[in-house]
């Protein structure tokens, strides 16, 4: 009997052993937060926890411990490879592993190359969070399409059905699909219970944050969802029993030498409501620009989230618009608020025409009663900026008039006298220059046209070149965009004035020559 529990106790010793030597984990302590990452069978795959007071507690399935389930789908040109064994038709990693999983100062890495492609995953600790970083480069002498699917197995401390709070679109709690122009919003949240969480997680894919929007986001049963290498198709599942979510990614056609990187953040969160304390709030305003950048004459979409927690409550919702202490928007929804649950308002408002650039703060107010519930502040929400909008409406110059009148005047007294005043009009209302610039800061670029001159530079237009098939967002409104090129018709810039071609590339690459085009003139760059 005795030799038997020695051989077992050898046997668990060595799984013990076994299971560390197979794992490469990173802790910080002071920002709260553990990544976990499998560098045996499966390489790649991981998961994620987050401390919540004393407590370390599971963001993924199966923490502390790495998990098949949590894992990454390299799609490469027409074949798709997987970091897990567990999806049907699909290529394991593990042969193609170039750097196995490392702790490198505040991160762990690892490296495959798989088709001539290199990828590099990295799991970097910041703040409160997990960044998980692919970076992609052509290695080898041909083109590459690459996309890139990362599959998370969430789990909320016990709560292995974890809800999934969607931002305009209330809480989740089956199979739901994400894609386009319904990728609104820039992060979810999950937590372990509805009616007052205590485990809060937030993934964050916004690219005002330095991250990367995806292309397509699916809210998945992980037992369905864990089968498959690429394609998911929501049933309408409930995912209470096991939740999960699924990013897609399209880098693109990557040239030989280039890079792409895409960037995914996932850990500990703030609840919903903000205040601990608080019943009923309002849990988010989210517009229908993610940027929060408009133009004169466009209407705005509001979408406000209401959440109730144990009972149903009535209460109005009051949205108000203001700038510089001036109310432009206050209207006003009265609703019976169901309980435990995101109940989302919609609001519009038309900006009309501006003659300056204008910010606005949004206030979205819950009142009950006479009595104020919470109050919901976004300053500066709203952003006017004239020089990223075709057309810019600005004050007319008076000058021109003036120079008009003296030719009129003169025009009526000798001829030779107007001549030459007229010549001299022509030499002061075309010195000075137009300055045409170009510059990138980190992903962003920006191609500005300045008119220096005294005279309106008519039908102005850039073309500003891009890579083949690069990842562009622009935000600029009004922009053509063809395969290898952005167009921008700016109409008329007026003296003293400037338009500003933005937009985010992958990179941050400044590509070709930039072209300024207008009535009597141009420029390159």
């Amino acid at each position: 009997m005795r030799a038997i529990t020695v051989f077992l106790a050898i046997i668990v010793l060595l799984h013990s052993v076994s299971a560390q030597e197979c794992e490469v984990n990173l802790r910080d302590n002071a920002e709260s937060v553990e990544a976990v990452v499998e560098s045996c069978y499966g390489v790649g795959t991981y998961s994620l926890g987050g401390r919540y007071g004393d407590e370390w507690k599971t963001l993924s399935f199966n923490y502390p411990r790495p998990w098949k389930g949590s894992f990454t789908s390299y799609k490469i040109d027409d074949t798709v490879f997987c970091t897990s064994p567990d999806p049907r038709n699909c290529t394991q990693t593990d042969d193609f592993v170039s750097a196995e999983p490392a702790v490198y100062g505040d991160r762990i890495s690892l490296s495959w190359i798989i088709e001539g492609v290199s990828i590099t995953q990295t799991f970097r600790l910041v703040e409160n969070k997990t960044v998980i970083e692919y970076v992609f480069g052509n290695q080898d002498s041909v083109n590459h399409s690459i996309g890139l699917r990362i599959h998370l197995d969430t789990m909320l401390g016990v709560n292995d059905g974890a809800p999934i709070y969607i931002p305009a679109d209330g809480l989740k709690t089956v199979e739901t699909l994400y894609e386009g122009d319904s990728i609104g919003f820039g992060y979810f949240k999950a937590y372990n219970q509805p009616e007052k969480p205590t485990i809060v997680s937030t993934g964050v894919f916004d690219p005002a944050q330095s991250m990367t929007q995806p292309a397509k986001f699916v809210i998945a049963e992980w037992k369905k969802s864990k089968d498959t290498a690429w394609e998911y198709i929501p049933q309408g599942l409930n995912i209470t029993g096991d939740s999960s979510i699924l990013s897609y990614y399209d880098i693109g056609v990557i040239s030989p030498g280039e890079d792409r990187s895409v960037a995914f953040s996932y850990g500990g969160g703030q609840p919903i409501l903000r205040n601990d304390n608080r019943y009923v709030g309002v849990a988010e305003i989210v517009l229908d620009k993610i940027t929060g950048r408009y133009c004169p004459d466009e209407q705005v979409t509001f979408k406000v989230d209401v959440l109730s927690i144990g009972v149903e409550r009535y209460a109005s919702a009051y949205l108000i618009v203001e700038s510089e202490g001036e109310v432009y928007y206050n209207k006003s929804q009265t609703y019976l608020f169901p309980k435990d649950d995101v109940k989302t308002l919609e609001y519009n408002w038309f900006l009309g025409e501006h003659e300056t650039d204008r910010s606005y703060t949004i206030s979205a107010v819950l009142v009950n009663d006479s009595s104020t519930l919470d109050v919901y502040k976004k300053t500066d929400g709203i952003r006017v900026e004239l020089g990223k909008c075709g057309n810019p409406i600005v004050e007319a110059g008076k000058k021109a008039g003036v120079g008009i009148l003296l030719i009129l005047a003169y025009l009526a007294g000798v001829l030779a006298v107007a001549a030459f005043i007229v010549f001299l009009a022509y030499l002061w209302m075309n010195r000075g220059e137009v300055e045409f610039t170009k510059y990138v800061d980190g992903e962003q670029v920006f191609v500005k046209v300045e008119n220096k001159t005294l005279k309106t530079m008519r039908n102005a237009e850039i073309e500003d070149p891009l890579p083949e098939n690069s990842e562009v967002k622009v935000q600029t409104m009004d922009v053509l965009r063809s395969s290898n090129q952005l167009r921008w018709a700016i109409g008329d810039i007026k003296p003293g004035k400037s338009a500003t071609l933005e937009y985010w590339v992958r990179d941050g690459h400044a590509y070709g020559t930039s072209k300024l085009k207008w009535d009597g003139g141009e420029r390159d760059i």
